[in-house]
């Protein structure tokens, strides 16, 4: 797969997609698919487990499959800064387990106000992170994605394993951000997309097909 970066004279971030082909084990999950990616509205790439999703999402950054025997083909061309800052959430990440809440805080200290906050308000300054269940540990680590000034952010999964009020407060924090920035995101649950009230462009995998 080609990925080409392009500097533009207005520096706002855009990604464009020509004729992707994703084989995996033998089987093609995605042909001739093109798209645009661009500020405003989250592209989310949308189909059951086994479709592709998450490998398309890392072949778009250029990241190895993790084992899978997979090609892909066609271009990408990430269009913006000439210098681009890109944001990916990966379900296997994890927290720090020998710090607090406040140390990972000063860790990643910030010079400027928080865009979003996703963190639960039971999480305090002295929690241990340790001590966090599955989904205020991945509240915080999509916190910590989404509040650094990235051009081009990739989620992948980002609403599973969330409590329905996790899932309203990434949809805050995302629907903050995608105004001035690319977000594309991968999930099964097509539904929860409009419940959070995010303006989506869909791309359903297997027998995939455009959805504006």
């Amino acid at each position: 797969m080609q990925r080409r970066l392009i500097p533009t004279r207005s520096g706002s971030p855009a990604i464009r997609a020509a004729r992707l082909r994703l084989v995996a084990g033998g089987r093609t999950l995605v042909s001739d698919l093109s798209f645009e990616c661009v500020p405003g509205r989250v592209t989310a790439l949308v189909g059951p487990n086994g479709s592709g999703k998450s490998s398309l999402l890392r072949l778009l950054l250029g990241l190895d499959t993790g084992g899978l025997d997979t090609t892909g083909e066609g271009s990408v061309e990430f269009r913006g800064p000439s210098a681009p800052r890109f944001g990916h959430y990966d379900p296997e990440m994890r927290l720090p387990t020998s710090a607090t809440v406040a140390a990972w805080d000063r860790a990643f200290a910030r010079t400027r106000p928080r865009v979003c906050t996703l963190r639960s308000g039971g999480i305090v300054p002295s929690t241990p992170l340790a001590g966090l269940s599955t989904g205020e540990e991945k509240r915080m680590l999509l916190e910590e994605i989404l509040n650094r000034e990235n051009d081009f952010i990739f989620l992948d999964e980002p609403f599973a394993n969330l409590s329905d009020d996790g899932w309203s407060a990434l949809g805050r924090g995302l629907r903050g951000i995608c105004e001035r920035r690319v977000v594309v995101l991968s999930t099964n649950r097509r539904d929860v997309l409009g419940a959070v009230g995010l303006s989506v462009s869909t791309i359903e995998l297997g027998g995939w097909r455009k959805v504006s």
